[in-house]
């Protein structure tokens, strides 16, 4: 979500927080259809102080006249929606993008209106910090949503450290609409432990994984490829194929050049663009035991052809951008890009012409 400073137009009658859904934008004024217990479905007007921004038709926002923001909950063109829950978080990653403040967001009854507003089969992200650290509530809101709206799914992005045995009724009840994002970055407990910096978080991470497992929760396993344990890369998938087979990816990433991973970029980022080795065999290892590993944020240029099948479009559209080497390369439609905070790191940039 992002927020946007606006100037009300017309009288709400009321500093209550709602959903508005764009129903269309005549110059800079928005026309919107809103709701809450005093108004339903009554048109207001309002325009934002920012001239340039752009509103589409079928984006949803809510509104929060006492503060005179908006929070931008779905938009229809986007390739990612997502809710920034919280930016609290009980580990502090060593590439971290978003290093962790005292900040919540925990507008559960809000999110709530507005995933019920959303067109059909749409997916969306749960992200903070950490958004387990509201678990109960988290839980309570998805199962909410899903008795009305069994076709919105979730995609959920969770350290994996606060489950228990208790959940597992309810972990079972939203298995087929929650896909849970969770990061496992070594074989080795003392290389994990270092890099989320917490004491013990891989031992806990073991015993949650067999509490997932257990209610049938869908997993796409998370590992940032980095210094400081692209050697142990083939060991991680031997771990993978024997203990995690059951998952449904292995999402192996490429850093964000932001927060936490900026500050640390020489000491942890990875070239894969002149060596591809660790990451080669830890791929075929991955095809020989039916792991579906997927590559998520590298610039396909960076990886061999044989694996270009594997290389998804996974930056989102509002931080993504190309480079000049990218304005004749013939994949660039087929390709994530960079962040758009990027500015070094690969070696070998090889445009496809």
């Amino acid at each position: 979500m992002i927020d946007l400073t606006f100037l009300i137009q017309g009288n709400f009658n009321t500093n209550e927080p709602f959903i508005c859904k764009i129903d269309n934008q005549i110059q800079d004024k928005i026309s919107c259809t809103y709701q809450n217990d005093i108004f339903n479905h009554r048109l207001g007007t309002f325009s934002f102080k920012n001239k340039t921004l752009s509103i589409e038709e079928g984006e949803i926002l809510i509104v929060f006249p006492e503060q005179k923001f908006v929070s931008r909950f779905f938009r229809p063109s986007a390739n990612a929606n997502t809710i920034l829950l919280t930016e609290n978080c009980d580990q502090k990653c060593v590439m971290c993008s978003q290093p962790p403040k005292n900040k919540d967001y925990i507008y559960f009854n809000l999110y709530k209106e507005a995933s019920l507003q959303c067109p059909k089969n749409t997916v969306i992200g749960i992200s903070g910090g950490e958004p387990t650290l509201f678990k109960d509530q988290l839980l309570g809101m998805i199962s909410e949503i899903i008795d009305i709206r069994s076709d919105l799914k979730f995609h959920v992005l969770s350290n994996g450290q606060h489950f228990s045995k208790q959940d597992h009724q309810l972990l079972k009840k939203l298995n087929n609409n929650v896909l849970w994002g969770i990061p496992l970055y070594s074989s080795f407990g003392i290389i994990h432990d270092q890099i989320v910096n917490k004491e013990d978080a891989f031992n806990v991470l073991m015993k949650n994984f067999e509490i997932l497992a257990n209610s049938g929760s869908r997993i796409e396993m998370r590992t940032v490829l980095m210094k400081n344990n692209i050697q142990d890369l083939p060991n991680l998938a031997n771990l993978i194929s024997s203990n995690f087979s059951w998952i449904e990816i292995w999402a192996i990433m490429q850093l964000e050049n932001f927060g936490y991973a900026k500050m640390n970029w020489d000491q942890i980022f990875f070239d894969n663009s002149i060596e591809f080795k660790s990451l080669n065999d830890a791929l075929m290892i991955s095809k020989l035991f039916n792991i579906n590993a997927k590559l998520y944020n590298f610039p396909k240029c960076t990886v061999p052809v044989e694996f270009h099948n594997l290389v998804l479009k996974s930056i989102s559209d509002w931080k993504q951008k190309y480079l000049n080497e990218c304005d004749n390369c013939n994949e660039k439609m087929n390709c994530c890009g960079f962040f758009e905070w990027y500015n070094s790191g690969y070696s070998n940039l090889k445009p496809f012409n």
